[in-house]
Formats: structure tokens, C-alpha cells, sequence
């Protein structure tokens, strides 16, 4: 999960982390698919938090983070708009695209307020597993 906070979600990805996720429980509980054990027990047995809502959460602390930021590149390169004309396609999703859609493009402006966006993380992680 190093750099978790920095990838660009997708629900491909998500599904990919949900089953390694899963198959390394039933690994560390020793349980083969032939036992006929749902994959829920086995979640409450092992009782590791869901991955995706660990890197939701660190990108969502990273957001606050960069937007805290007074000068910094890192900032920068976060609410730079491209000027160039992007590729013919459907434009491959950005970053901040995620954040954008649950707290619109004046979420910067919301996350100075630390208290405030704390209190908005819960949101942003069931937003993101309604829409993906």
C-alpha cells in the first residue's frame, strides 16, 4: 500500500485489491474454496479492516494534507490545469477526479479547515463504494 494515497482508484483496481485481499484470508485461516465458507465469515474471523477503505481514507488524509500546503510543488502539480489538448478518447481519470466529485472543485478551499474535513472523510469513502 506504500504510495496508496497518490493512485488513481479505479474500480478494476479495487476489485483486483478486494480479491487478493480475500484470497490472503482464507490463505492465513488455511481455508479452501472446496470448505464452502463465504468470504463474510471469513472477514469476521480474521478481523483485518477492508484495503480499500485503508487507501481511501490515507488519500483522503493526503487531500487535506496537500491543500494545507502553502507553497510547495506538491500542491502545484495538484491544482495545475493542463493547457495542452489531451488525446482523442475518453480521457484517462485523474487523481483528484475523486475528490473533486464528492466535494466539487473548490474542495482545496474546504480542506484548510481541518476539523471540517476530517468529519467529511466517512462520506468520501461510502460516496466512493456507491459510485467506484
Amino acid at each position: 500500500m506504500y504510495g496508496s494515497e497518490t493512485w488513481t482508484v479505479t474500480k478494476k483496481m479495487a476489485k483486483k485489491l478486494n480479491a487478493a485481499q480475500t484470497a490472503m484470508e482464507r490463505k492465513m485461516l488455511d481455508v479452501k474454496w472446496q470448505d464452502h465458507i463465504t468470504n463474510e465469515t471469513i472477514k469476521q474471523k480474521t478481523k483485518i479492516p477492508d484495503l480499500m477503505d485503508r487507501i481511501l481514507r490515507l488519500k483522503w488524509k493526503w487531500a487535506g494534507h496537500i491543500a494545507q500546503m502553502t507553497d510547495n510543488w506538491a500542491k502545484d502539480l495538484t491544482v495545475w490545469h493542463a493547457s495542452s489538448k489531451r488525446k482523442p478518447g475518453r480521457p484517462r481519470k485523474r487523481w483528484v477526479e475523486e475528490i473533486k466529485k464528492s466535494h466539487g472543485n473548490n474542495w482545496h478551499n474546504i480542506a484548510t479547515d481541518r476539523e471540517k474535513w476530517s468529519g467529511m472523510e466517512e462520506a468520501f469513502i461510502q460516496q466512493w463504494k456507491l459510485t467506484g
